[in-house]
């Protein structure tokens, strides 16, 4: 079984919080709007990091990452971008696990089409941002079940 911590929206700030809820987690995803490369530094203090840059991410950051990641990790294929429209109708799946965590909306969902998962984390951000913040931490078990539990702090 791994644990993925996930997050996004962060907006340059990285709440206390996240290190105690990332703390046994595997791998970490950021879903863009990071805001500073130094929440990016901070998260790999607890475990590797895969990230992609948002809308409002500036020079330093689209510098360094990507709008967009296709990527397998624990058996599963992973597509990581900040911007995301959910099909209307139900993707047509190839049996594969396919994970599409993304941000921007900063309400947390999670929703299902058979062996494909839409997961955005909510928004991790600056109290003004947000009122509340949220992320996730999706546990995918040795047959590529995908749980998806969401803390707001």
């Amino acid at each position: 079984m791994k644990k993925i911590g996930v997050l996004s929206d962060t907006h340059g700030f990285l709440s206390p919080k996240v290190h105690e809820l990332f703390e046994k987690v595997d791998h970490i995803i950021h879903a863009g709007d990071i805001g500073s490369l130094d929440v990016l530094t901070a998260l790999e203090t607890i475990a590797p990091v895969t990230a992609v840059y948002g809308n409002m991410d500036g020079y330093e950051i689209r510098n360094r990452l990507e709008p967009f990641r296709v990527f397998e990790l624990y058996d599963c294929r992973i597509e990581l971008t900040h911007i995301l429209d959910i099909p209307k109708s139900r993707p047509v799946s190839n049996g594969t696990t396919n994970i599409k965590f993304f941000g921007h909306t900063h309400q947390p969902l999670f929703k299902s089409f058979g062996s494909i998962h839409y997961i955005n984390p909510g928004a991790a951000g600056k109290p003004s941002v947000n009122k509340m913040y949220s992320a996730a931490i999706v546990t995918i078990s040795e047959k590529r079940k995908v749980d998806v539990d969401f803390f707001k702090f």
